[in-house]
C-alpha cells in the first residue's frame, strides 16, 4: 500500500485547517481493514467482493444464520488474510458494547482495530 485519504471513525475524510490529511504505513493498512470489515460484502456496486459478509440477499450471510462465534471468527480472519503486511493475527474479541477488537501485527508492531 501507499498512501490513503484518512477517514474517522465514522468513515468522514478528515481535513484539519482545510487539509485533506493522507496515511500511510501500518495506520494505511489498519484503515483498510476497518473499512473492509465494515463494509457489507457484495453491497458495493463498483467491486460486489469487496466487504465482510454479514447479511446477503440470499440469507447466507454469518449473521443471518446460526453461525457460532468461530465462523464469525473464520469469516473475519479471511478478510484480514488477504492482506500481506499482517503477519499474525493475535486475537478476535466480542465486547459487550457491540463491538468486536481485533489484535494484528503489522510489521513487527501490534494494531488493534475496533469494529462496530
Amino acid at each position: 500500500m501507499s498512501e490513503s485519504y484518512k477517514v474517522d471513525s465514522n468513515n468522514d475524510l478528515v481535513f484539519v485547517d482545510g487539509v485533506l490529511q493522507v496515511i500511510d504505513g501500518n495506520s494505511e493498512v489498519v484503515q483498510a481493514i476497518r473499512l473492509e470489515l465494515e463494509q457489507n460484502k457484495e453491497q458495493w456496486l463498483l467491486n460486489t467482493y469487496y466487504g465482510t459478509s454479514w447479511v446477503n440477499e440470499a440469507g447466507t450471510g454469518i449473521l443471518q444464520n446460526k453461525s457460532t462465534e468461530t465462523d464469525i471468527k473464520n469469516e473475519i480472519k479471511r478478510v484480514i488474510n488477504k492482506y500481506s503486511e499482517v503477519t499474525s493475527i493475535n486475537s478476535i474479541e466480542f465486547t459487550g458494547t457491540n463491538a468486536i477488537d481485533v489484535e494484528i501485527v503489522i510489521n513487527n508492531s501490534t494494531e488493534v482495530i475496533t469494529i462496530g
